[in-house]
């Protein structure tokens, strides 16, 4: 009876849990969480776009896991950057992807949905990689390897030099990355911009994002990703609204219901777990209000 009684109260209490695994869960990739702030001004012309992201366990090549500071766009282009587990190359010769573990990634857009981008956009380190692709969208791309780890690291997107490209000013902006620990610098890549400024729109996105692995919770680490604010020009960038989205669904980028939020003084924690709970029936967006917000 007792064993009995043990079974029914168990049941009870992971219902939801099992209800929701055996659900069908969305196509990978998966945006687990989406944070935006909006910036109260535009900002024109910037020398330097900085995140200070904390990590506050290693996570294993065998997971998909991409943690993103910057997605946004410079001078109308769509970009973004991060590091992966395991970032992909593409073999020239076969068009095969080869892993090469955990590294730095940066991207940007073709200004023509039907124009593909070349790799003279690109600028890699000389132990990375490069691409241009049409797998999503038509898009340029550099990769470099990056053994991060557990820490708090500062990611940097900055303008270096301008040149003349086609008849026209185009600026390089290079993806950097400092390990906190020793300060030590390590650069990823640089990639070409049109125009003779960099000018961001108003807002930044993060994400955390599980891009690969078994359609499943065993490809879902146990992870505790903390975003600072973003920095333009070495400067605090007044905000008017920081908010959170888990997009539902069942169309790329949809999520599984896997993360939570925090919030202490201007940071953000997304706490993401294999745990696949119910997911919402209506969109939620969360409002995060910021120690410089209430200001």
């Amino acid at each position: 009876m007792r064993v009995l009684v043990f079974f029914l109260i168990a049941l009870f209490v992971c219902s939801g849990t099992l209800f929701a695994q055996t659900e069908k869960l969305p196509p990978k990739p998966w945006h687990t969480i989406n944070i935006v702030w909006y910036f109260q001004n535009p900002n024109t012309d910037i020398d330097r776009l900085d995140m200070d992201v904390t990590i506050d366990r290693d996570v294993p090549t065998n997971y998909s896991l991409y943690i993103s500071p910057f997605n946004s766009f410079f001078n109308n282009i769509q970009i973004y950057a991060g590091i992966q587990t395991n970032v992909i190359n593409t073999n020239p010769v076969d068009s095969s992807h080869i892993a090469i573990g955990k590294g730095g990634i940066f991207s940007r857009w073709s200004t023509q949905p039907d124009e593909l981008i070349g790799l003279e956009y690109t600028d890699m380190q000389p132990n990375g990689f490069r691409e241009s692709s049409t797998t999503e969208g038509n898009f340029c791309s550099v990769r470099c390897p990056f053994i991060w780890t557990k820490g708090t690291y500062t990611f940097s997107l900055v303008k270096n030099e301008t040149i003349d490209y086609k008849n026209q000013p185009h600026i390089w902006v290079s993806y950097e990355i400092t390990d906190k620990s020793n300060n030590k610098v390590y650069k990823m890549g640089r990639l070409l911009f049109e125009g003779d400024s960099i000018i961001i729109n108003q807002y930044v996105i993060a994400f955390v994002e599980i891009y690969g692995g078994e359609q499943s919770s065993k490809s879902i680490p146990e992870v505790n990703v903390t975003f600072g604010c973003p920095i333009i020009n070495n400067q605090e960038t007044p905000l008017t609204q920081v908010y959170a989205r888990q997009i539902i669904g069942a169309a790329i980028p949809a999520t599984p219901n896997i993360t939570y939020i925090t919030s202490e003084k201007d940071d953000i924690t997304v706490h993401l777990s294999p745990e696949i709970r119910e997911q919402s029936k209506n969109e939620i967006i969360q409002s995060i209000y910021l120690e410089k917000i209430k200001k």
